[in-house]
């Protein structure tokens, strides 16, 4: 796969050609190798939509740290296995020092897949019906925390009954998966 060059940026006097949370190497291999590229599939936006519950008050670096546990105990992240876990599995998940063990943020991921799933609700149908096209921005700097239909979505979600998932967090996916883009 090709990764384009993205401009460096001046910012406090310092080139910034990478977004601030940015910060170690497992979170600029994830910027280079991932962010912008993330598969539109139900499985993958769902991985990312929980690690995104879980990067809450954290540094990104620490929850790709503890990904592969995520993974692990979410099943892969196929919604039937996450929805369908028990209060022996979320037990487990709290015991497990590899594991981000906020017992919150577990069950909201829990309570997320069971929503959609209820709902109905496909993720890259979602996203790709409130986008005509990527809305392209020039720089790292210009990069939205929120944007007019991201917030739609996450409004849609929330009224769906999906917890945690905020309009910062719907933009972030949107960019994780290239709805929100950096240059042409």
């Amino acid at each position: 796969m090709v990764y384009k060059n993205i401009e460096a940026e001046v910012v406090a006097g310092i080139k910034r050609k990478e977004p601030s949370w940015v910060r170690d190497d497992p979170s600029r291999t994830y910027f280079l190798e991932e962010w912008q590229n993330v598969p539109r599939t139900q499985q993958a936006m769902f991985e990312h939509l929980c690690l995104l519950v879980f990067q809450n008050g954290l540094w990104w670096s620490v929850v790709l740290g503890k990904r592969e546990a995520i993974s692990r105990h979410f099943k892969g992240f196929s919604l039937e296995a996450v929805a369908s876990l028990t209060e022996h599995d979320i037990s487990q998940m709290l015991s497990d020092t590899s594991m981000i063990r906020n017992e919150a943020k577990i069950r909201s991921c829990i309570t997320n897949a069971q929503t959609l799933l209820h709902h109905n609700i496909n993720l890259p149908d979602l996203f790709e019906q409130a986008f005509d096209s990527p809305a392209i921005f020039d720089s790292v700097s210009e990069l939205p925390r929120t944007l007019e239909t991201t917030d739609r979505i996450a409004d849609d979600l929330k009224d769906a009954g999906v917890q945690r998932v905020g309009q910062v967090v719907c933009c972030a996916l949107a960019q994780a998966t290239g709805f929100i883009r950096l240059g042409a």
